[in-house]
């Protein structure tokens, strides 16, 4: 009997010192990434250099990044859910360079909340043909700030005007906004009908009812990276919403947005 309660000791011993966070609450948040080690049997690279950013909503993920030592820049989009230190990201589209992929894939990432923000742990992914192990760290933003744009969203459409010349923009473009940043990802061909990847993220702020403004921290376009947008838009309806931007040269850019559920 002494015994049978000396087990029954250790084992709620063991269970109050156990860890328990619940990352479907700790998770939701907006992240850079610090540094991102693969290993590929005894081989581990470390990378610090590549410029990414990643959002994870209550229910949806996005991610933009840029590599500066090629200039390939990638996004990724999707649903998640979690189940104790696992969290499971369900990637409905995906483009990197010159491919993109649009069939649904899952990925089951090994998580651990930290101070600072999050690690994650991939194993078994395929990075440039060799089966991997990806692990990733990341920082969270310090600033916060909510607005009713906070989510992740599709482009239905968009077109430039230009006097009375109307351009109907050909790509795939997500864009998603969260704790105060925004970024947006796309795909589309270039002039010889070879497929390109764009990104950019950075800072938003609500100016008015009408209008925010955005201040791009990195992007694949010269003409983004850098600088800041004052952009009109409007909701249709909590789902939808239009933006519009003025350029410099008197034309004006429209899009148009769905909400992903």
């Amino acid at each position: 009997m002494k015994n049978k309660f000396q087990l029954i000791a250790i084992f709620f011993l063991l269970a109050g010192c156990k860890n328990e966070v619940d990352i479907s609450k700790e998770i939701p948040g907006a992240y850079s990434l610090t540094q991102q080690d693969i290993r590929h049997g005894e081989t581990q690279n470390t990378l610090k250099d590549l410029k990414q950013m990643k959002f994870y909503t209550g229910t949806h993920f996005m991610y933009t990044q840029i590599n500066p030592q090629d200039s390939v820049s990638a996004f990724g989009v999707g649903t998640y859910d979690t189940r104790e230190d696992t969290l499971s990201e369900h990637v409905l589209y995906s483009s990197s360079g010159a491919t993109f992929n649009d069939q649904p894939i899952s990925y089951n990432l090994g998580i651990k909340i930290t101070p600072e923000g999050y690690t994650q742990k991939i194993n078994g992914i395929v990075i440039n043909g060799d089966t991997s192990t990806l692990t990733e760290l990341y920082s969270r933003v310090k600033e916060k700030d909510t607005s009713r744009l906070d989510g992740v969203w599709k482009e239905q459409k968009s077109f430039l005007v230009n006097g009375k010349d109307t351009t109907v923009y050909q790509r795939t473009q997500y864009k998603s906004f969260f704790d105060g940043y925004f970024m947006f990802g796309s795909t589309s061909k270039d002039s010889v009908g070879k497929t390109v990847t764009n990104m950019g993220y950075g800072t938003f702020k609500m100016v008015s009812d009408k209008q925010f403004s955005e201040t791009d921290l990195n992007s694949s376009l010269p003409f983004v990276a850098g600088n800041t947008f004052t952009i009109d838009y409007v909701f249709t309806d909590n789902d939808h919403y239009s933006q519009s931007i003025t350029n410099p040269d008197g034309s004006k850019s429209f899009e148009f947005y769905e909400r992903l559920k």
